[in-house]
This record gives C-alpha cells, sequence and structure tokens, in this order.
C-alpha cells in the first residue's frame, strides 16, 4: 500500500493541526482512515501503520500483535524534542524529505534513534541521512559542529545517550589540537594574561549549555590540548552570567575540570569567592582552598579577602578560608626553610590590619589568624603590632586580659626602633605589653652602646690609646652603660609593682563580691528567707506552734 502525505496527517487535542489547520483527521490517499493514535506529552497524533511500520522498528514492534482493524493507542512519554520533533520525524515517514540542517541535525538524531529509524528498517531511513549530513556538512567544520551543539540543548541528555555528542565533541578536540585558539585567549602561567584576541567570527564553546561543554572540554582535555587553553576557557565560562544554582553547578564543574599548575592567584581567589557566594559543595571550596595554598607565597592580600555570605554570617569577611588555606600551605613547608614561611607570614599580618576594623570580629577569630603560622617564622612583628593597634582603636571594650591576650604572640624582641617607640606611648596596650616593648627597646640601646664601645676600644690598642679625650669618652660610655643597667632594674622592679598591685586589686574584688553575698544573705534572712530566696521558719515558731496545739 502507498501512502502519499496529505495537507496534514496530525490533530492537536486543543483543535490544532502541527501540519495544517484542520480539526479533523487525516486519511491517506487511498481512503483509509487513521489506524494509529500516538499521544506525546499530551498532543494527540492520527497517524497510519504503513509509514510508521516501514520506517520506525520501535513502533513496528509496538504494533506487531495489535489488532489493526481499530485504532492503537500508544503513549509516548519520553520522546525527545516533544511534539515538535516527533512531527519533523512523522513528515520524513511519510515523504521521505527532511530539511535538515546543523541546527537541526541533532535533534532529529535524537529523534531518529529513539524511533530506531535506521537502515535496517528502511535503506534510506532518517538516522543514515543525518550521519551523512554530519560527516559532510557540520565535522569538518568548526562553527557548524559548535551550531550543531547549540542546537541541542533541548534534548542534551539523548545527545550524549546516543552518541552524537561524543562525535562532535571528538571533532572538536581535533581543531583545537591543531589551533589552539579556537578555545578563546590563553591564560598564561604566571600572570594570567590573554596572549591573543578571540576572533569573534568564530562560535564560542562558552555558549554551550553546562552539560553539553563538560562533555567537550572533558574529551578537548584528553586529547593532549595545552592546560592553559583549557584553563582560559574553564575561567570564561565560569564568568557566564546565570542564575544562582547555575553558576553554583558551574563552578562546581569548573573546579573539577581546571588542570593543576596553572591557574593563578587571581583566578583561583575569583572562583573562590564565587562558590562562597553561591554556597558551593564543601569538595568544591575545599579544592580551590588546596589549589590556593599551593601558590600562597605569590598571593597578594585581596586574594585572601572573601566575603562572607550566608545567614549565619557575622563578620565581614569569611576568615576560615584563608585560615584552611594558610593551615595547609604551613603542613607542606613543615622542615623546609623558612623564605616562603616568612612570606607568607608578612601576608598574614597584612590581611589581620585588612580585617582588623571589623567591629564584629571576635578575640578568638583574630587570634586563629595569628596562630595559623608559626611564631619563628615571623622576623618583623611591625605589622602584626600594626594589626593589634588597629584591633583594638576599633574595641575599645576589652577587658585587661583579653588585651593581654590579643598580645600573646607578639615577639616584642622583633618590633622596630619605630615600633618601639610607637608601642611605648600607646595607651591601647596593656601595662605589661607596654613594660616589656619599654624594656626591650632599652636593652637595645645597650647592646648598640655596648656595640660602640667596643669598636672603640679595639681601635685604641691599635692605636694611641694614650688620647686623653678618647679616655674621656669611654668612661662616658661606661656611664652611660651602667645607667641602662640601673633603668633596666627599674623597669622590673616596676613590673613587679604592678603584678603585686593587680593582685591586690583582684582581691579586693573578691571580698568585695563575699561582703554583698553576706548582706544579701543578711536581707533575705529579714525577710524570712533562705540563702536561695526562699522563706522558711525559725525553730522556735515551730515549737511555740506545737505547744499550742497540745494546749488546744
Amino acid at each position: 500500500m502507498i501512502f502519499t502525505v496529505m495537507p496534514s496527517v496530525i490533530a492537536h487535542n486543543r483543535s490544532m493541526a502541527f501540519l495544517g489547520r484542520s480539526e479533523q483527521p487525516w486519511f491517506s490517499a487511498n481512503g483509509h482512515r487513521s489506524d494509529v493514535i500516538i499521544d506525546v506529552n499530551g498532543a494527540i497524533f492520527h497517524l497510519h501503520r504503513g509509514p510508521l511500520v516501514s520506517m520506525s522498528a520501535k513502533l513496528a514492534n509496538m504494533l506487531i500483535n495489535k489488532n489493526s482493524k481499530i485504532p492503537t493507542c500508544i503513549t509516548l512519554p519520553d520522546c525527545p524534542g516533544g511534539p515538535e520533533l516527533f512531527e519533523l520525524a512523522m513528515k520524513f515517514c511519510y515523504s521521505q524529505n527532511s530539511n535538515v540542517t546543523p541546527d537541526t541535525a541533532i535533534p532529529l538524531y535524537c529523534i531518529a534513534a529513539y524511533l530506531d529509524m535506521t537502515k535496517k528498517q528502511h535503506p534510506k531511513n532518517l538516522l543514515k541521512l543525518i550521519e551523512e549530513f554530519l560527516y559532510e556538512a557540520v565535522l569538518p567544520y568548526w562553527n557548524e559542529c559548535v551550531r550543531a551543539l547549540r542546537s541541542c540543548t533541548s534534548v542534551s541528555h539523548h545527545a550524549v545517550s546516543f552518541g552524537p555528542v561524543r562525535l562532535l565533541s571528538e571533532a572538536i578536540a581535533a581543531k583545537v589540537a591543531q589551533d589552539p585558539s579556537l578555545l578563546g585567549p590563553q591564560m598564561e602561567p604566571a600572570t594570567g594574561a590573554k596572549r591573543r584576541l578571540f576572533d569573534c567570527s568564530r562560535e564560542d564553546l562558552t555558549t554551550l549549555s553546562l552539560e553539553l561543554y563538560k562533555s567537550v572540554i572533558s574529551v578537548v582535555i584528553s586529547s593532549g590540548v595545552s592546560r592553559e587553553s583549557v584553563a582560559g576557557s574553564l575561567f570564561r565560562y565560569a564568568s557566564v552570567a546565570g542564575n544562582r544554582t547555575l553558576q553554583r553547578d558551574v563552578i562546581e564543574v569548573v573546579e573539577e575540570l581546571l588542570p593543576k599548575g596553572v591557574a593563578t592567584c587571581d583566578m583561583l581567589s575569583e572562583l573562590l569567592r564565587r562558590a562562597v557566594y553561591v554556597q558551593a559543595s564543601d569538595s568544591c571550596r575545599s579544592g580551590l582552598e588546596r589549589r590556593l595554598s599551593l601558590v600562597l607565597d605569590k598571593a597578594s592580600v585581596s586574594n585572601l579577602l572573601v566575603p562572607a555570605h550566608g545567614y549565619s554570617r557575622h563578620t565581614q569577611f569569611d576568615l576560615g578560608c584563608p585560615h584552611r588555606i594558610v593551615r595547609q600551605f604551613v603542613e607542606a613547608h613543615v622542615g623546609s626553610d623558612l623564605g616562603a614561611l616568612s612570606s607568607v607570614c608578612g601576608l598574614i599580618d597584612q590581611l589581620l590590619v585588612a580585617v582588623a576594623p571589623d567591629p564584629n570580629l571576635g578575640v578568638e577569630e583574630f587570634m586563629l589568624i595569628v596562630s595559623s603560622v608559626p611564631t619563628r617564622a615571623r622576623t618583623c612583628a611591625d605589622e602584626l603590632y600594626r594589626a593589634i593597634d588597629v584591633y583594638l582603636s576599633t574595641h575599645s571594650f576589652l577587658t585587661e586580659s583579653e588585651r593581654e591576650g590579643l598580645c600573646r604572640d607578639l615577639d616584642c624582641g622583633r618590633l622596630s626602633p619605630e615600633a618601639c617607640a610607637h608601642a611605648v606611648r600607646n595607651e591601647r596596650l596593656p601595662m605589661r605589653v607596654a613594660l616589656r616593648v619599654l624594656m626591650v627597646g632599652q636593652l637595645q640601646l645597650r647592646d648598640e652602646i655596648v656595640g660602640v664601645s667596643s669598636e672603640s676600644e679595639a681601635q685604641n690598642a691599635g692605636g694611641s690609646s694614650s688620647n686623653s679625650g678618647e679616655l674621656q669618652e669611654n668612661m662616658g660610655w661606661e656611664g652611660v652603660r651602667l645607667d641602662m643597667e640601673k633603668m633596666e632594674g627599674k623597669l622590673l622592679g616596676l613590673e613587679e609593682e604592678w603584678v603585686r598591685m593587680r593582685k591586690e586589686i583582684e582581691g579586693a574584688e573578691k571580698k568585695e563580691r563575699k561582703k554583698v553575698r553576706s548582706l544579701w544573705k543578711v536581707v533575705w534572712g529579714g525577710l524570712g528567707c533562705n540563702s536561695n530566696g526562699a522563706l522558711h521558719v525559725s525553730e522556735k515558731n515551730k515549737r511555740r506552734r506545737i505547744h499550742l496545739r497540745n494546749q488546744e
């Protein structure tokens, strides 16, 4: 039986035809009414058994045991592309003609593979026609490959499972291997600069959906394309705008595919900020933190300033990120030269200066960052002192013990003379720390004087030591040295006196609290209450009540 395409072979359940504008079912050329009714996502197709069986092995198997005398109803709930794509396949079944373009090739490939429209069913079937078109008009050309991939967004899952995405990805990878600039601007390993401008006439892979982009880049990476080219493409794809859920999925995929040892500090810190903002998975954030710790000695303070996000945030910056990054860096450099640790230590001190003005930053959080690097790696304590001073100026409500704890890791012996001079006059520092700084300053001055005196004595021993002027000078230096030793003794005495006075004050406060408690006991007792404020009855009153009852 021969069937020819009529003005319409499909009617919609909403009184709209796909191939025409009639509400009535159509008949084949020989006058036969439709004997197959197919439901595709609510759209009703009135079709005929002959064309379907001759072209689609899937539909033929579904109709093989059905009674041909009554209409057969079939439901295809998982049809790729929905009613519109199914309509194109049905047109081909009736006319064996199809207008295949790069924009329709992959969707038609998916519906043809879904309906099993292979050459086993018909020598000139739809699947064979599309494969010939792909090899001739799509796969040899970059733009057509990208266009074909972009057109299958609505059927991306089927396109991946049926194979055309893999076919196109391999073609793209082969072209990128010959010309890496096809991926876009390449990132330099050292600076992250773009090597060349992107050719706007070329289709860009970053316009693909996430599922398709991941499939393509995975094949590109496995083909051995330079890591810099892949990193540049991934970073640009991560910059594509979208809703929060999409951005989270993109960041997680980019972190998973990002080649090791090629991303710069700026690139990694930007990805980490976005990961924190969109609340990416813990594995994604920890992966970015681990990558950043490997290049921490090349980072700047801005690379560690990650804004805090979420309902539980109380500080301006997320200090957990830099703490974990620094700890990983320190663990990787245990037992190594202190050079790298010293540079990172200076970086952390600068970070503390940047976050110290935050009024919501607690002492424990501040000290957590301070203790993240070993004290021995801090060759100069000026930046740490500056951070402590800024913190104390913002948090003036701290107690003396809290201020002392804040200065716990401050090595006064590593302060410069300028910092010592400022610290001695700094009223925000606790008294003990100020005395310690003053003592260190005096000791440094004494060592300088002793050193100058020793040099002078050595010179006098080698030359004319009988000069009376030089002798008087030496005697003068000796007097200064003795004065410095006396000053050191006085400082030690002041510190001991300060400790004694503090103990006396604390003891007086304890006695005062005891007096207050005793006074309250007297007051409550007068009111007939016990020490907890509960009313009580004296023993004398109890005995009196018992005596009165006995008399009665």
